[in-house]
């Protein structure tokens, strides 16, 4: 079966990394059902990868928001404080898990993260150029042009991601608890790329 990573970039225990490995996991969790691909998760302080030569497609940075020629991804839960990750950080994170000799497909998993403006450079961008100025030559470097999409799922998936979060993170779960009242279901969030807005970043 061929296989992708989910890759966490941000300091585990910090507010950015328990909302993107509550996004992380509902993804994995997801694809788990429908079974097409296996992914697996991996950690900042990860202190290996998991086995999977000559299988892996790609590794998907879960790295937060972004936008259009922005030099850092970001996160902030509504009225709390912004956390910010430079493309310079960004890569430091990166580097700590991921060999310089890996040939799979990168993919800056934010939204705009392919998309400048007339005077900035998008983020994929910066971090490409990074990337191979420090010795990754042979992976493939994508971002994406237009946003992506959050939108909700039921049936199966939805319920065991439903139980899933509760879980992982409890105290998460009252944020979440007048959205579900109001929308009358047991359904649950997920994230999903838009496919043709991912493009490959030329550097």
């Amino acid at each position: 079966m061929k296989h992708d990573l989910i890759f966490n970039p941000w300091r585990r225990g910090s507010e950015p990394f328990i909302d993107m490995d509550v996004r992380s996991q509902q993804w994995k969790r997801v694809k788990d059902i429908e079974g097409d691909k296996k992914y697996s998760l991996v950690y900042a302080d990860s202190t290996d990868l998991p086995h999977v030569p000559n299988k892996t497609e790609a590794v998907y940075i879960m790295g937060g928001h972004c936008s259009r020629g922005f030099s850092y991804v970001f996160w902030k839960r509504k009225r709390g404080k912004e956390h910010r990750m430079t493309f310079e950080e960004y890569f430091q994170s990166f580097r700590g898990i991921f060999d310089t000799k890996i040939n799979f497909n990168v993919k800056v998993y934010s939204c705009w993260s392919a998309q400048g403006t007339p005077k900035e450079d998008p983020f994929a961008l910066r971090f490409g150029r990074l990337m191979r100025e420090k010795g990754y030559k042979s992976c493939p470097i994508w971002g994406y042009t237009k946003r992506i999409e959050q939108w909700y799922t039921g049936g199966q998936a939805g319920k065991e991601i439903k139980k899933l979060e509760k879980r992982l993170y409890p105290e998460l779960d009252s944020e979440k608890a007048a959205l579900f009242a109001q929308t009358g279901t047991a359904f649950t969030s997920m994230w999903v790329a838009i496919e043709e807005a991912l493009v490959r970043i030329e550097v």
